[in-house]
């Protein structure tokens, strides 16, 4: 490579950037990233009495309980098993279960994608 002039290449971006390119900062600080997710939760003390209840005329589902602080959708079934727990269940989806044709098929497409336990209460 005679007769070519050596020159310094500039920034690299994109994918093949490194992390040297891009310099230092709050920003790419992993820990404080970390901090300030962590400080952003807000936290609920658990006798925050929230709880929407709502009955269905379900063959399945006979009520169901939400706590929004929570995130948690407790289900009473029509045959009288042991009720279930559905864990970080966004508000949104409670609405959606309220209004659907038929909370048994939202049950089962839509709910048990979310983790749920037998309810120990």
């Amino acid at each position: 490579m005679m007769g070519m002039a050596s020159r310094k290449r500039g920034p690299r971006y994109g994918a093949t950037a490194r992390s040297s390119d891009m310099g230092s900062g709050p920003d790419l600080d992993t820990t404080s990233a970390r901090r300030r997710i962590h400080e952003a939760v807000i936290t609920f003390p658990e006798d925050v009495d929230d709880w929407e209840e709502d009955y269905f005329s379900s063959s399945r589902v006979a009520s169901g309980r939400y706590s929004p602080s929570r995130r948690q959708l407790i289900l009473e079934w029509t045959n009288g098993k042991q009720p279930y727990v559905y864990d970080a269940i966004p508000p949104a989806v409670w609405t959606g279960f309220r209004g659907a044709g038929s909370q048994g098929q939202f049950v089962n497409h839509t709910l048990n994608t979310f983790p749920y336990r037998p309810y120990d209460g």
